[in-house]
């Protein structure tokens, strides 16, 4: 009996150690994809990919966006407000010419800033509209930065 048991005994502990292993491993990808996503200050991030690529392309702004971040800088007007959890959310305001109801929000993405959706903050402000271009969180335009903010969630 102690012979068949010893087999199952190695077996379980194999498969004990496997499982740590794993979890492990699970472990430090999931924190390194979590700082490469949203962790401005990691050593590897999306945004400092981002910027390499588009060196290699080599690829100049068109008149458009060339035009449109001119304007996008002239023009803007510095708003935030206050969330419940005393985190300062930023954007930047444009408002429409005439008083109107018609509002567009421009987002930008993780490897982009506010200034990234100039093209679109100034076709929708031609077109009439008050436009709205936040900025995320983890930028340095925001008092808290949401990296901090996102790992204590995580911790806790």
């Amino acid at each position: 009996m102690s012979q068949s048991a010893h087999p199952h005994r190695k077996l379980k502990i194999t498969v004990v150690v496997a499982l740590a292993l794993v979890v492990t491993l699970l472990g430090f990808a999931g924190n390194f994809l979590f700082d490469f996503a949203l962790n401005p200050q990691a050593p590897y991030t999306m945004k400092m990919m981002q910027d390499g690529k588009d060196d290699k392309k080599g690829e100049q702004p068109d008149a458009e966006e060339t035009e449109a971040r001119a304007w996008f800088k002239e023009n803007r007007e510095s708003s935030s407000l206050t969330a419940g959890d005393g985190t300062e959310l930023a954007a930047w305001c444009f408002a429409a010419p005439e008083t109107t109801h018609n509002y567009a929000i421009c987002l930008h993405g993780y490897t982009n800033e506010p200034i990234g959706m100039a093209r679109y903050v100034k076709r929708f402000h031609d077109r009439g509209m008050n436009v709205l271009a936040p900025a995320q969180l983890s930028l340095a335009r925001c008092s808290k930065l949401g990296v901090q903010r996102a790992r204590r969630l995580r911790l806790s």
